[in-house]
């Protein structure tokens, strides 16, 4: 017979991914004759949504570290003559911009299409970049709070509707790796901008200034154009069509396979607990009255957001403390912010295979205990003024540990809520963002009156309270079991 043809596809092909993206990354289904398989309409879907998420993942977080990571706050502070609380505040803006859009955006990513969702985010980028260029050529403060608040809108819908399609696009017992790849994928991104400024500060002749600040992050926009354009080509896999092939399915079995599903498969092992209604009064409770299915996810994000608020206070400041308290230049402060992320990556890798191992809520507490060791060790340094050298390796250091298992809570959470809720749990990574960006401007306060050391202590204090939640949750979440892809 002839080969099927997709209706859903528009006049224009979509880009083709890279050569190494071609291999399918799921299973499919197998085809008599011992043939190869030959994976179905939405197992194709999957496919590509797992690539071009990918590869927005690189190219945005490569753009964002080129203008946002350390420059921007170098930028801000000399802009308005070494003022922090002004870091803060602009801060506090795109993270309220976010917070506004993120519910809204998690309930309409599950009761809509999320792929409509995530081209609509796509005018947001480009709103912003072109803001951001004309308030970095203008000067413009108030400008600039503006472009901030469009990328505030643009990390609302992006975050909490990609993160619900990734988790679609994956199979059980495989998030944890593939977020963990992600995530890798992420700290790639934030390895090349530091790579890149470090070159454009030393051609620029390594001074900070106002100037060479805007040459960076105008350059750091225009790469994240690239990222804003593979959002228009990814594909929602919770389609109500169902997949072609089972209109010519003869197979009863096979054809109620196809059939879309209101919860992921499961193993026979956990099937008769998924069935099981997360309401009823029949399901055990864990602790503070909450079912056992509702009890995981809140605790996982009240860690998270409890970490976010600690972070928040100290990350918009490490590059003002490198530039005023430990009088480094430019180059070296983007050789610090890449060794600090090539150390991330083993250690995602790590903490993905140790969980394994020990589980996933004891991994990320192990290493964030760690990372709170290394930051009071660095600020202790800082104190008794010992080498510059020690102070920035212990500041790697802190940042490698506490900043590796973010693939590990994400896939607790995404593995105990159902599919249809996965937007709304996705929401909350912008309430971290929002609870990260208010806490900056509590953070520009603290440097204000009390120093930046002051403001290093309550963060590192914070952090520590901040595992609390995943300590209860020992022994309570369940090990990964890998399933079929559906």
């Amino acid at each position: 017979s002839p080969p099927k043809i997709d209706k859903m596809a528009g006049p224009i092909s979509p880009p083709s991914p890279s050569p190494g993206l071609t291999e399918p990354l799921l299973g499919g289904s197998n085809e008599g004759n011992g043939s190869a398989p030959v994976p179905s309409l939405q197992e194709r879907r999957r496919n590509t949504n797992i690539k071009f998420i990918l590869l927005y993942t690189v190219f945005m977080f490569a753009g964002r570290s080129m203008w946002s990571q350390t420059v921007l706050s170098a930028y801000v502070y000399l802009l308005r003559d070494d003022n922090a609380e002004a870091v803060g505040l602009l801060t506090a803006i795109m993270g309220i911009s976010q917070l506004l859009l993120s519910f809204p955006t998690g309930y309409l990513a599950d009761k809509f299409r999320r792929d409509t969702l995530l081209k609509s985010a796509s005018i947001f980028g480009f709103v912003a970049i072109s803001t951001t260029l004309v308030a970095v050529h203008r000067r413009s403060y108030s400008l600039l709070a503006l472009a901030l608040a469009f990328w505030g809108a643009l990390w609302g819908v992006v975050y909490t509707t990609i993160s619900a399609l990734f988790a679609d696009s994956v199979p059980d017992g495989k998030r944890s790796l593939w977020f963990t790849r992600r995530v890798v994928l992420i700290k790639l991104g934030n390895m090349v901008g530091p790579v890149v400024v470090l070159v454009m500060f030393y051609m620029l002749g390594d001074k900070w200034s106002v100037n060479d600040c805007s040459v960076v992050m105008m350059f750091g926009q225009a790469v994240c154009v690239i990222p804003l354009l593979l959002l228009c080509w990814m594909k929602d896999v919770e389609s109500h069509e169902g997949d072609d092939s089972l209109l010519q399915s003869n197979d009863p079995e096979q054809a109620q396979d196809l059939l879309p599903r209101s919860d992921e498969e499961s193993t026979e092992a956990d099937a008769s607990q998924n069935e099981v209604d997360e309401e009823t009064p029949s399901a055990p409770l864990a602790c503070f009255c909450l079912s056992k299915e509702r009890f995981i996810p809140r605790m996982v994000a009240c860690a998270d957001i409890l970490s976010g608020i600690a972070a928040g206070m100290s990350i918009r400041y490490f590059p003002i403390f490198f530039l005023s308290n430990l009088q480094l230049s430019p180059v070296l402060v983007q050789i610090l912010f890449f060794f600090s992320v090539v150390g991330q990556i083993p250690l995602s890798i790590v903490a993905q295979r140790g969980a394994k191992r020990i589980g996933r809520c004891q991994m990320t507490v192990l290493f964030k205990w760690i990372g709170v060791a290394c930051f009071v060790a660095m600020i202790l340094s800082y104190r008794y003024r010992l080498s510059s050298v020690l102070i920035s390796i212990l500041w790697i250091g802190r940042t490698g540990f506490m900043n590796s298992c973010s693939a590990l809570t994400k896939s607790i959470i995404m593995d105990a809520v159902p599919p249809h809720e996965r937007g709304q749990w996705s929401a909350l990574e912008s309430v971290n963002m929002f609870s990260w960006s208010g806490s900056a401007f509590l953070g520009g306060i603290l440097v204000g009156k009390e120093g930046i050391i002051f403001n290093f202590c309550i963060t590192s204090a914070l952090q520590l309270i901040a595992t609390i939640p995943l300590i209860l949750l020992f022994g309570k979440v369940r090990a990964e079991v890998e399933t079929q892809s559906r």
